[in-house]
């Protein structure tokens, strides 16, 4: 597979204590059970784009400055935790512990990516696009000067967008223009619920 992000054992092993007394307080752990910290991405996110934009996937995905962590028990996922380095660099500080069927679906997408022959030159980013409900494995060659982006495997996808299914591969210079043809997921606020009369 794409290379995923590793931590030296000293920074996983100061974030392990913390882990596993947060983890408690989301999800059952027995005793003798094994919970591990797993596979780690960094966050990007892309917001609302607009038909016509000129600027590409890099240029319009910016970097959270978090980490995605894969949780699991006894060998099977359960949770994700959200890290950030702290001011230092030196340890990862746990933001939050949060049990998730996106754990599952991340280990899934992982299996199926590693038979998909992504040079181990590409780092693969966890790509958030929340205005279009779509979560997707981004390829990038960091390595290059600049970056070299590559396709993205979409991980979750609005269910009736073919093109943006789960378990698709999207080029990334085609990813905007199917982005653009959907309709765009805002949230609930004051000025755009109903009111009764």
């Amino acid at each position: 597979m794409a290379i995923t992000i590793s931590f030296e054992a000293k920074v996983l092993d100061g974030l392990a204590g913390e882990l596993r007394a947060r983890l408690r307080g989301v999800v059952d752990v027995p005793p003798n059970a094994d919970a591990r910290i797993a596979e780690a991405f960094t966050l990007w996110q892309v917001g609302e784009t607009r038909r016509g934009d000129s600027r590409g996937l890099g240029d319009l995905a910016e970097s959270q400055e978090r980490f995605h962590h894969q949780i699991k028990i006894d060998g099977k996922p359960v949770a994700i935790a959200i890290t950030a380095w702290t001011e230092g660099r030196d340890r990862l500080k746990l933001l939050s512990v949060i049990r998730s069927p996106l754990a599952g679906v991340v280990d899934e997408a992982i299996h199926v990516v590693d038979g998909l022959g992504v040079p181990d030159t590409f780092t693969a980013r966890l790509l958030v696009m929340g205005s279009y409900n779509v979560t997707a494995f981004w390829f990038v060659n960091e390595v290059t000067r600049p970056p070299t982006y590559g396709q993205l495997y979409v991980i979750q996808g609005p269910p009736a967008v073919e093109r943006m299914a789960p378990g698709r591969t999207v080029d990334e210079d085609r990813l905007l223009p199917v982005l653009w043809d959907l309709p765009v997921i805002r949230g609930w606020t004051e000025g755009n619920v109903a009111q009764d009369e």
